[in-house]
């Protein structure tokens, strides 16, 4: 799998994981101490108005923050197109 590191990128991976095609995203560039990329929370998910987040200033592995997000992720781009959620 490899990071999602583009922000439409992201919203569009968060609304279709989440089954919701208006989810929001919010971005924030100065976090460091979160996971880099395409995250949503997992007391969020499932929720259309909780936002998919976008670090990309973000500096740890996604699992340094235990069980508190799921990070998105893409196949290699022969297949970029299909996402998933590690």
């Amino acid at each position: 799998m490899t990071a999602i590191a583009d922000k439409e990128e992201c919203r569009i991976a968060g609304a279709a994981v989440d089954g919701h095609p208006d989810k929001p995203i919010r971005e924030d560039a100065k976090i460091k101490d979160r996971p880099g990329g395409c995250l949503i929370h997992k007391f969020q998910r499932g929720s259309a108005t909780k936002p998919t987040e976008w670090f990309p200033s973000g500096q740890q592995a996604c699992t340094a923050r235990g069980e508190n997000y799921d990070c998105i992720c893409k196949k290699p781009a022969s297949v970029a197109d299909a996402v998933s959620v590690r």
